[in-house]
């Protein structure tokens, strides 16, 4: 059996700041493109629409190379029109608080992880499994501490929570 060929390319952060990646071992997940990175040593999820350039070709190996920000939540606006957000992995009483601040801010909160939700944010009770099938699903995983930062701004920021392996 073939190996598999190295992923190059050239990443930009949301500071601006640019620096060119390896992975090896890699896949392709929804948005995600996620591997070992030979400049950090350790396996990381890479956001595709903050690929600036692929490199050697990369872009060949994926299905869908190019990925588009997440969109911004759209305060008063139709309830269909909302980016939707699933919230897990939380004690009851703070996820109801999350879920009010969501729908306040223009997301349209989703009770299950369907089939089409924008954002998945995953509490401390939440385990890898439901991440990954989330970012297969085309969602955006959020790490707690940034939930407030997406209502805000719409952004997600690019500091996170190691073990969700994302670099944003």
């Amino acid at each position: 059996m073939a190996a598999q060929p190295e992923m190059r390319f050239v990443y930009r952060n949301g500071a601006g700041e640019v620096s060119e990646r390896m992975l090896l071992n890699w896949a392709e997940i929804g948005h995600y493109t996620k591997g070992h990175c030979t400049t950090k040593g350790s396996v990381l999820t890479f956001r595709k629409d903050r690929v600036s350039e692929y490199l050697n070709g990369s872009d060949a190996l994926l299905g869908t190379p190019r990925s588009s920000p997440p969109p911004r939540p759209v305060r008063g606006g139709p309830v269909d029109a909302r980016p939707r957000i699933h919230l897990t992995g939380f004690a009851s009483a703070t996820r109801d608080a999350m879920q009010s601040q969501a729908d306040a801010a223009g997301l349209q909160v989703m009770q299950t992880m369907a089939n089409g939700i924008t954002f998945l944010v995953c509490g401390p009770r939440d385990g890898a499994l439901k991440i990954e099938k989330a970012r297969a699903g085309g969602a955006f995983v959020v790490a707690p501490e940034h939930f407030t930062t997406l209502l805000e701004t719409g952004e997600l920021p690019d500091e996170t929570v190691a073990e969700l392996g994302v670099v944003a």
